[in-house]
């Protein structure tokens, strides 16, 4: 039986440093063991896996925005499930997006979470959260 991850990677797709650093202050918060790395694009960010998975290293649980310049998260999604070695990736949306259009072509392709970026709440705290939930409870595939 394959054992839970003590330290869950996670990939952060989006080209707002920002909001990569309130994703990090929220999970030192709530004290999960996570290693947060982030990618500023799409592309930069299947280079990324890429080389992983040719290490053949545990792929990390994806957050992912969906309006990115060059290499938007849709056309990211696509790439990544035409990937042999990544397909199986763990894919969660955290865009500011409320469009159903948006929300089901995320669907389609096969993500596990699509949460909302809002000002009304804590959405970082949200997502860091679901991130903890995942990491203590959730086998992911290997490498």
């Amino acid at each position: 039986m394959r054992k839970l991850q003590t330290q869950l990677s996670v990939l952060m797709i989006e080209d707002d440093p920002i909001d990569v650093s309130a994703l990090r202050r929220a999970l030192v918060k709530r004290d999960d063991e996570v290693n947060l790395a982030s990618a500023s694009d799409g592309q930069r960010a299947l280079e990324h896996l890429r080389d992983q998975g040719r290490r053949r290293e545990c792929l990390p649980l994806l957050v992912l925005d969906l309006n990115m310049p060059g290499m938007g998260g849709i056309e990211f999604l696509e790439h990544l499930r035409a990937d042999p070695l990544l397909r199986r990736s763990v894919v969660f949306v955290f865009s500011s997006s409320t469009l159903a259009a948006d929300i089901d072509r995320a669907y389609d392709r096969q993500v596990a979470a699509y949460v909302v970026k809002s000002i009304d709440r804590d959405a970082f705290g949200d997502l860091a959260d679901l991130i903890g939930a995942y990491a203590r409870s959730v086998f992911l595939p290997a490498g």
